[in-house]
């Protein structure tokens, strides 16, 4: 089974894993999760049951919670450069003017009717809010299909084709490569198992192949970004003008 429906619901679990530190409710929810309720994929729910009894773990256990929450900050939060893997971010892999790939993925996003990145505090780039939006315009594909709207369909389906040809499976699959080589907990793992299966299984068609940023690369920009920031943030907390960022 792999419908439009599967595709949102899955793509929206695995929003929340990059959305979210884990804390006891979010693993407490977790241990919940009904593996037949995402595909008959035996890989997808193997993956599901396996996160399930992982959280189921770590729900008792405030050492395991613990040792996710080093993982999550690892594995998926810009830290340092240095600490972790390549930060999963589409423009820390991507080659291109970063400033305008940005301009055009939120156009992307007001083209698919997606707001919820306004409420994240996070860049539109970053991968948590790269499979929200998937799972939105999933959604919408899907209601476009129960109310027989054919150009809504089609503007939906072309939106989605973009999306997934030149902003997420471009470099998704490169980061769960390079982030497996800093991955602590079975738990987490298993979320970037999940991540593979969903994308192999839902848009394995729109699998793209660029040439991407080197990890020294994806490194030396992360670093620039990263001291482009603290000089603003030393900026405003002088009370200087705001300094123009580089592109």
């Amino acid at each position: 089974m792999r419908t439009i429906q599967n595709e949102a619901a899955g793509m929206s679990l695995i929003a929340e894993f990059f959305l979210h530190n884990p804390d006891k409710t979010f693993v407490d929810a977790l241990t919940r999760l009904v593996p037949e309720g995402f595909t008959d994929n035996a890989s997808i729910q193997q993956a599901v049951r396996n996160i399930a009894s992982c959280a189921a773990d770590a729900a008792h256990d405030d050492e395991a919670l613990l040792n996710l929450k080093r993982d999550w900050t690892k594995l998926f939060r810009r830290i340092s450069p240095d600490y972790g893997p390549t930060a999963p971010y589409a423009f820390l892999f991507l080659k291109g003017n970063s400033v305008e790939m940005m301009s055009d993925l939120a156009a992307l996003y007001i083209d698919g009717g997606y707001d919820g990145y306004q409420k994240i505090r996070d860049r539109i780039d970053y991968i948590g809010i790269c499979f929200q939006f998937l799972a939105v315009v999933d959604l919408q594909i899907a209601n476009s299909i129960n109310v027989r709207d054919a150009l809504e369909y089609k503007r939906l389906k072309l939106c989605r084709k973009v999306f997934l040809e030149e902003y997420l499976t471009a470099w998704v699959f490169e980061f769960i490569l390079r982030a497996r080589k800093f991955v602590q907990t079975p738990f987490y793992g298993v979320v970037l198992d999940l991540t593979m299966h969903c994308l192999e299984l839902f848009a394995g068609e729109h699998k793209t192949f660029p040439v991407l940023m080197s990890e020294e690369e994806s490194r030396e920009l992360a670093t620039r970004e990263d001291n482009e920031m603290r000089r603003m943030l030393a900026a405003m907390e002088r009370g200087d003008e705001m300094p123009h960022a580089h592109a």
